[in-house]
C-alpha cells in the first residue's frame, strides 16, 4: 500500500450543512481477504474505476478517481 494523495473538499450534508472534507487517498493491490470487515455498515465493491469513475456521489471522489486513471494510462505508455 502507498501513499497517492492527500485533498481537501467542502461536502454538503442535509444533516451536518457543510462538511470542510479531509481524505488521504492511498493505492494498495489486494491479493486475498485477511480479516472480516470492521464497518459492517460498509461493503468493499471490486469496480473497474473506468467503469465507476462518472457513478460516485462526491465531486472530489470523481476528481481524486480520474487522476489516478491518468496516472495509470500514463504509466502504460511507456
Amino acid at each position: 500500500m502507498k501513499l497517492f494523495d492527500r485533498i481537501n473538499a467542502w461536502c454538503y450534508s442535509d444533516k451536518y450543512g457543510y462538511l470542510d472534507v479531509e481524505a488521504t487517498i492511498y493505492i494498495a493491490k489486494f491479493d486475498k481477504k485477511i480479516i472480516e470487515p470492521i464497518e459492517k455498515d460498509h461493503r468493499v465493491l471490486w469496480v473497474s474505476p473506468l467503469e465507476y469513475k462518472d457513478k460516485l456521489y462526491h465531486e472530489y471522489q470523481r476528481y481524486i478517481l480520474n487522476k489516478f486513471i491518468l496516472k495509470k494510462e500514463k504509466n502504460n505508455e511507456r
